[in-house]
């Protein structure tokens, strides 16, 4: 029994050392969950808005070549109401672009 207790610890130990963390120098990439922190316009259109994540502010642009399937103006209710977001960023270049943005 005090063989299996110590396995168990040990198992449990190192398992916490082996999972890497996230890199909050590099861009994120995939699918991501935050909070919207500003929305921007040309306009009336939204270009771009900020989503802060658990590794950070990231300024994501809009596609104008993607179909999102709704308003992009909702945005601004997910930023006042402070209602997270799912959202596939796809990384062109420099730059980080929204794809897909679902209610988290």
């Amino acid at each position: 029994m005090r063989r299996l207790v110590l396995i168990l610890i040990l198992a449990a130990s190192c398992g916490g050392e082996a999972t890497p963390e996230a890199d909050p120098a590099g861009p994120p990439s995939g699918r991501v969950t935050g909070l919207i922190t500003e929305v921007r316009f040309d306009g009336d259109e939204v270009v771009s808005f900020v989503l802060e994540t658990r590794d950070g502010s990231h300024d994501l642009l809009i596609d104008p070549e993607y179909d999102y399937g709704f308003n992009l103006k909702h945005l601004e209710v997910h930023r006042k109401q402070e209602l997270p977001v799912h959202v596939e960023i796809v990384p062109v270049e420099d730059a980080l672009y929204a794809h897909e943005i679902l209610d988290a």
